[in-house]
């Protein structure tokens, strides 16, 4: 797995945020790892510091086929 500490992470609850500060680097690997798993997130236009992770875009799918 790319990313094995994520792995173990079950449940949580969303909308949750992420602060990153204004480091770009860090604000990269965050975004790629909730890619990875198929997160969205939006980060606000008012603080460039904070992603908001808005929804597990698999669960959501999942619950349309129901």
């Amino acid at each position: 797995t790319r990313y094995p500490l994520v792995t173990g992470v079950q449940t949580c609850a969303l909308p949750t945020k992420i602060i990153t500060g204004l480091s770009e680097e860090m604000r990269k690997k965050t975004t790629e790892v909730l890619e990875f798993y198929d997160f969205s997130y939006e980060i606000p236009s008012y603080n460039h510091g904070q992603i908001t992770v808005l929804e597990d875009k698999s669960l959501y799918y999942e619950r349309q086929k129901n």
